[in-house]
């Protein structure tokens, strides 16, 4: 995003019959807070960690924004900034309580919304790309562990043995198999 950065504060946002607030920049202390009612599990979003996360990345648009407007950061689109400019000018924002739709229409909140978006499923995209690699690292490691055993013969016990043995002697054997083949077919 290229931003500066801003505190993150927990703090008492509306909460109400008719929507709740789950964030907000401030523009005075350059900051973005979040619903600290909203952080509880017993909340209506308190399990919602998606939820959350899009938040802070919404909030961080609007500092993003501000940052922009103010000059502390070069946007690559010199007219878009102008838009968010004219939007945020005194009288011009247009609050949720005033008129749902024109809130979500006017420009700095299309923007803002639509970066929490992409970013976000972008953050899911990279997350399930390290787990994937994760897993056949790990995949390969154990493969690699279960053929080296197989070659020094630590897992090949002799059929004969194993009659001869009670089943006592022989269940740790038949684990050890057994933990080998299920990392083997499940990773």
């Amino acid at each position: 995003q290229g931003r500066l950065n801003c505190p993150i504060r927990s703090k008492a946002l509306y909460t109400g019959t008719d929507g709740v607030v789950m964030g907000v920049y401030d523009r005075d202390d350059k900051s973005i807070q979040v619903n600290a009612l909203q952080l509880e599990p017993t909340s209506k979003y308190g399990h919602d960690s998606e939820r959350m996360i899009k938040t802070c990345l919404h909030e961080g648009r609007h500092a993003y924004q501000n940052q922009a407007i103010e000059g502390l950061i070069e946007h690559d689109d010199p007219e878009e900034v102008e838009l968010w400019k004219q939007n945020l000018a005194e009288g011009h924002y247009i609050r949720f309580y005033q008129n749902p739709r024109a809130y979500y229409l006017q420009p700095v909140e299309v923007d803002a919304r639509t970066f929490a978006e992409n970013r976000y499923a972008a953050l899911v995209n990279e997350r399930e790309l390290l787990e994937s690699k994760e897993k056949t690292q790990k995949e390969a490691y154990l493969r690699g562990v279960f053929e080296q055993h197989m070659k020094t013969g630590n897992l090949k016990p002799e059929t004969s043995t194993l009659r001869e043995k009670s089943s006592e002697e022989i269940s740790p054997s038949i684990e050890s198999k057994q933990a080998i083949d299920r990392h083997e077919t499940h990773g």
